[in-house]
């Protein structure tokens, strides 16, 4: 497998998802395509 091949999904430790979106969205441009939270008190991702 080459290295083109390889693919991979960053996944960074955030203190709040309102300030991650702020941070990551007015400050980089980013946008946020999806959204997953497993329930109450556990790791949400974007």
């Amino acid at each position: 497998m080459s290295n083109a091949e390889l693919k991979g999904v960053p996944i960074l430790r955030i203190a709040g998802v309102s300030k991650a979106k702020q941070l990551y969205g007015d400050s980089l441009g980013l946008t946020v395509e999806w959204e997953h939270f497993y329930e109450e008190g556990a790791p949400d991702y974007m």
